[in-house]
């Protein structure tokens, strides 16, 4: 017999064994695994003898090896077997993910209203928020300082005096200068009327306007000059039925700059036009005199570029006879949108002339007039605000 070098002889060997017809009594099966053969391989020539137990003698070397051979080809795949029976339910497996929410059905058909419950409680009072920010104070009215003196009005070489004048300095370099009101002493001439009547159409094409101080001899102590004048208001002083003053056009005259400098000494003429009077005036509504107005106060109308003069003037009247009555039938027209025609004119003393008329157009009034006529008091007077649009003539 030839020797055994490695293992691998000794396996192929038993291999041989079986494949030549020794049976499988001649192996001895280890008791401890029928599937395995143990074999002494003597060192010195390879023989080879099989034991059942134990180990091998001096010089020999125990090898183990596995009587199973070696797989062979996977036969043909036999017939389907006949379905066994149903299993029992095995137990139930864990919940798969929530899937996404599938689109929106048809609403549908609104159920009848039912009753009303019952008012619940009234709920605790929530706190009181954050005051607000303060806003800002209201202006506060421009005094324009009474200036002592003889002045003129000198406007582009056109003369007319001047019966008071106020503001018109400026006290501050970093503010603006006050406007200059200017309360003229009887009718305005044509050159004033012409600035006036323009400026209340829209036109304010600003003008060199000066104001003179004169002495007792009528030569001029100092020029006031107002660069780039123009008017921002026009208006009346108060006229009263009772009274004794003197009547005047007022103007409040603005510019870009108001400078004050020595006069030269010269003599300065002019000539005053007629004198007018607060008492001597007469109010016409709707082309009709209406003589129990007693009093007109606040004649002012502010000049603005779009030439929208509004004037925001109150009427005094008695209430006699149809006094009353009048103004009532005027205030149910002007809450309907009604308007009327307004005219103020100035009369000279006889009452026989108009010197000056301010006309008033689509005029109405704001409010019914007040008090009632019950509650007029011991002057059995009513007064009433009036708006329109205003305009200016010499007849």
């Amino acid at each position: 017999m030839a020797r055994l070098q490695t293992p691998r002889s000794v396996v192929l060997l038993v291999v041989a064994l079986v494949l030549g017809g020794v049976g499988a009594a001649s192996f001895a099966v280890s008791a401890g695994k029928s599937s395995e053969v143990r074999l002494c391989v003597k060192k010195a020539d390879g023989s080879v003898r099989v034991v059942k137990s134990g180990g091998c003698k001096a010089g020999e070397k125990l090898t183990i090896v596995n009587q199973q051979g070696v797989q062979g080809v996977a036969g043909p795949q036999g017939l389907p077997g006949a379905a066994g029976p149903s299993g029992a339910a095995g137990p139930s497996g864990p919940s798969g993910p929530t899937g996404g929410a599938g689109p929106s059905g048809p609403s549908g058909p609104a159920g009848a209203t039912g009753p009303t419950g019952p008012a619940g409680p009234t709920g605790p009072r929530g706190s009181t928020g954050p005051q607000g920010p303060q806003g800002d104070p209201a202006p506060e009215p421009v005094v324009l300082p009474t200036y002592v003196g003889t002045f003129v009005l000198d406007l582009g070489g056109a003369i007319h005096r001047v019966r008071t004048l106020y503001g018109c300095n400026q006290p501050r370099f970093d503010q603006p200068a006050l406007p200059c009101r200017v309360e003229l002493l009887g009718v305005p001439g044509s050159q004033v009327l012409d600035w006036v009547n323009s400026s209340l159409k829209g036109n304010t094409t600003p003008i060199p306007v000066a104001l003179t101080q004169l002495d007792a001899n009528f030569k001029a102590v100092a020029d006031v000059q107002v660069s780039n004048a123009r008017l921002t208001a026009v208006g009346l002083t108060d006229l009263d039925a009772s009274g004794t003053a003197p009547a005047s056009l007022v103007l409040d005259i603005e510019g870009t700059s108001v400078r004050r400098i020595a006069g030269d000494g010269r003599a300065v003429s002019f000539s005053s036009g007629a004198a007018l009077s607060s008492a001597n005036f007469r109010v016409s509504v709707g082309g009709t005199a209406f003589t129990r107005i007693t009093n007109v106060h606040g004649f002012t109308v502010p000049i603005s570029a779009a030439g929208v003069p509004v004037p925001n003037l109150e009427l005094v009247s008695a209430v006699t006879s149809n006094g009353y009555q009048v103004l009532a039938d005027w205030a149910d027209d002007s809450a309907i949108g009604g308007e009327r025609d307004l005219d103020i004119e100035l009369l000279n003393p006889s009452l026989s002339a108009t010197l000056l008329t301010f006309e008033v157009n689509r005029a109405a009034l704001l409010g019914y007039p007040e008090p009632f006529p019950a509650d007029a008091g011991t002057t059995g007077r009513v007064h009433v605000d009036v708006e329109g649009h205003a305009s200016l003539k010499i007849l």
